[in-house]
């Protein structure tokens, strides 16, 4: 259906300034990505600070992957849900019990609407299960949607956030500001709670990212690189507000949210409004999906190896055969060829068998693997275009911090801005420790200009070699230097950073965190302009013995221990960086068989409970135990909201100062 949207370009008024909350403080809490770890780290940060009613009190929150399961269902919940349902209660660890006992909170329960119900159904043979009934279910034309069709059933449903469209993977609702933001602006849509999620009043203006992918061959044809456009949406517009210059998909602004991936029936789009094509309205779940898409390659690099072990594929044959209708049964084997004579059963599994062959074989054939979402996209510029394969990346797999969304939407363009305030919640799985320099901070550093190794501690600037999308070493993060680094007083902003991290934490005892004053530097690719003061709270994932000494339940606390202890082969060179993503982001399907052969044995070897917490892998461990994630969550709740942790009384004053 035809529409006449509003636009927003980059150079003209800013609707994210402009629809916020004005009378807040010009202050944001940023959600990293990290899987059901983010997820729950963020749901006991949340816990905390709403513990002080402190949550509210920001006039934003951007999030990446994980942290956007989190920030989503928190910012759009629905108003029969309350927040003591979500977040619980914050409880002291004394009080804290793994088993039922009298005047203790036992861990091992979850409300019926708590965050923690999300890891609790993402473990990966559910996960691997929803998969092969999707390939199963669907052709080879919509495997695109796979993982959005995960997100919807796996995350979104179970705060009634779904809304179940024509397909599985699509929405009858869109998402605004308000019922009566969207009858006012757009009433051609005929705006209602029927079609429409809104954001939960008093909530802070929600900032959700993920990435535009361009594929771009280097200058030898060895390889495909892939730069990466940081994109928004929010509960008014969605796009990207920056370039990518001298390459085909430019950004420069926005349009109205339900309207993204609309179709352009017009010429350039460069003045409000314009007349798009709307066939199905941008919805919730596609961002969320997006904005956590990381999980779509592992995802299917996990598929691979359960599919090419006898054993393991019959486990996933057992787990799909009771999903299939009598009509997908029918499609299935109307697919054998030269009429198998086999029993029903053993005919059925070899069309499966089949199907789940043909995606794999097909995406190792692909230089940009089928399952990576899809949609069209049009920039907004004078000589506009529809871009129908517009392809994105994770949120995370650019910034995992939420920091460029953040800036690049609150950026108005003057040389002289008001200053903000940013709490960075670093929700990582690379522990504190020190070897030649300190290994921290690893996903701060490219907002430095910063080229970090995790595994070695080193880190230098970002050479031009690495800034150049047609040489071999591009690297996709040296293009989101946002702050200046220049030295002061022997030591520059980043390194302050790193040491200030590193000493707060005193040996795993108390909290990570260290607040730093900053300035931006002019960063096309995100619009964000040079000169702004940037105060933030960095707080990052450790250990915090304090509490975990503090568990009066030995049970608990022995558990923990030795989870701990045990060294995990799912170590930091199997995650985001080696195993599904390589080191520079570029995606890609990976066949090495000594690869495949490595995750199919993790696969039969799960991780023990409580396995490197609170480091908790992003993706191995993307199921979690209740007890695993009620600890964890009430572990960061204690270091915001109780007397005890050194950042309580540090995080009130920054956020009320």
């Amino acid at each position: 259906m035809k529409h006449n949207v509003r636009i927003y370009p980059s150079n003209t008024a800013n609707p994210t300034l402009n629809n916020s909350d004005t009378k807040k403080a010009n202050l944001a809490f940023c959600f990293s990505g990290g899987g059901s770890r983010a997820l729950t780290c963020a749901w006991g940060q949340m816990l905390g600070l709403n513990t002080h009613n402190l949550l509210e009190k920001a006039r934003y929150i951007s999030s990446v992957s994980g942290g956007t399961w989190a920030s989503s269902i928190y910012s759009f919940l629905p108003s029969q849900y309350t927040d003591e349902q979500l977040l619980g209660k914050y409880i002291q660890p004394q009080n804290l019990a793994v088993t039922a006992k009298p005047g203790k909170f036992d861990i091992n329960k979850l409300g019926e609407h708590s965050f923690g119900n999300v890891p609790a159904a993402t473990g990966i043979d559910n996960l691997l299960v929803t998969a092969a009934a999707f390939i199963a279910k669907n052709e080879s034309k919509d495997h695109q949607w796979l993982w959005t069709d995960i997100v919807a059933t796996h995350i979104l449903s179970h705060f009634n956030l779904r809304a179940k469209g024509e397909y599985s993977w699509t929405s009858t609702k869109s998402f605004s500001l308000s019922q009566s933001y969207a009858q006012n602006t757009f009433p051609s849509m005929q705006p209602s709670s029927d079609n429409f999620f809104y954001l939960r009043e008093g909530r802070p203006f929600l900032i959700m990212n993920n990435n535009i992918m361009q594929p771009v061959k280097s200058i030898d044809n060895a390889k495909i690189n892939i730069v990466q456009l940081p994109n928004q949406a929010t509960a008014v517009s969605a796009g990207a507000r920056g370039k990518v210059p001298n390459f085909t998909i430019l950004g420069g602004g926005q349009v109205e949210s339900f309207a993204y991936a609309s179709t352009l029936e017009q010429t350039g789009a460069n003045t409000s409004p314009v007349e798009v094509n709307i066939t199905q309205p941008y919805a919730l779940v596609d961002i969320v999906s997006t904005s956590s898409s990381f999980f779509a390659n592992a995802l299917a690099t996990m598929f691979t190896a359960k599919i090419n072990d006898p054993m393991s594929l019959s486990q996933i044959l057992d787990g799909v055969m009771p999903l299939l209708t009598d009509s997908d049964k029918k499609s299935l084997l109307g697919e054998l060829k030269n009429g198998v004579e086999k029993d029903a059963v053993s005919n059925l599994s070899a069309a499966l068998v089949n199907r789940f062959k043909s995606f794999i074989d097909k995406n190792k054939l692909n230089e940009i693997a089928d399952f990576i979402p899809r949609h069209n996209y049009w920039p907004i510029n004078e000589t506009s275009q529809n871009y129908p394969e517009t392809l994105y990346t994770d949120g995370g797999t650019l910034d995992n911090t939420g920091v460029i969304g953040i800036l690049s939407q609150t950026d108005n363009g003057q040389e002289q801005q008001e200053a903000i305030k940013l709490v960075v919640f670093d929700n990582t799985s690379t522990p504190l420790v020190k070897k030649s320099k300190i290994v921290a901070a690893g996903q701060a550093a490219p907002l430095f200009g910063i080229d970090y190794d995790n595994t070695t501690g080193n880190y230098q600037l970002f050479n031009d070699s690495q800034k150049d999308p047609t040489h071999p070493a591009f690297c996709a993060t040296s293009l989101i230097h946002v702050f200046d680094n220049t030295e002061n007083n022997s030591s520059t902003p980043f390194e302050q950073l790193v040491k200030g991290l590193f000493e707060s934490n005193a040996n795993n005892t108390q909290p990570a965190f260290y607040r730093i004053e900053l300035t931006t530097v002019e960063n096309p690719l995100a619009n964000i302009s040079a000169g702004r003061t940037v105060e933030v709270l960095y707080i990052q994932n450790a250990k915090m013995l304090d509490w975990q000494n503090s568990l009066s339940d030995e049970s608990l606390q022995s558990q923990i221990l030795a989870g701990q202890q045990v060294q995990s082969t799912i170590g930091s060179e199997m995650e985001d960086a080696a195993l599904f993503v390589d080191a520079r982001y570029s995606l890609s399907w990976d066949s090495d068989k000594v690869l495949e052969d490595k995750t199919l044995s993790l696969l039969k070897n799960p991780a023990k409970p409580f396995a490197n917490f609170p480091y908790y892998s992003t993706f191995f461990k993307i199921g979690l135990e209740p007890k695993e994630s009620n600890a964890l969550s009430q572990m960061w709740a204690w270091a915001i909201a109780d007397d005890a942790s050194s950042l309580h009384e540090q995080i009130k004053t920054f956020i009320e100062g």
